[in-house]
């Protein structure tokens, strides 16, 4: 058995990634579901849940999954990279 790196993330990467992905259009609710559970059980655990609203028909239609979760102190450095990161590469 070969053995693997451990690594780690930033928990405000991951929020990010997760907030683009269920604001994209051509994503299932089940899809978009399913990343709320996971992105919920992550700031659960690691302390940083702060809440979510939906998102509203200027941002994208759909139904109660299409949410975006709030930073804070902590994971906000993390977020705010990525999402200039994601800015800079949609631009």
């Amino acid at each position: 058995m070969s053995k693997t790196s451990r690594k780690t993330i930033e928990v405000g990467k991951v929020l990010s990634m997760a907030n683009y992905f269920l604001a994209a259009k051509n994503t299932t609710a089940e899809e978009r579901q399913a990343v709320c559970s996971f992105l919920e059980s992550i700031l659960f655990e690691t302390g940083n849940y702060e809440g979510f609203r939906y998102l509203s028909t200027d941002e994208i239609s759909g139904n109660g999954s299409r949410r975006f979760y709030f930073d804070n102190e902590v994971t906000r450095p993390a977020f705010e990279e990525d999402v200039k990161r994601i800015n800079k590469i949609l631009v």
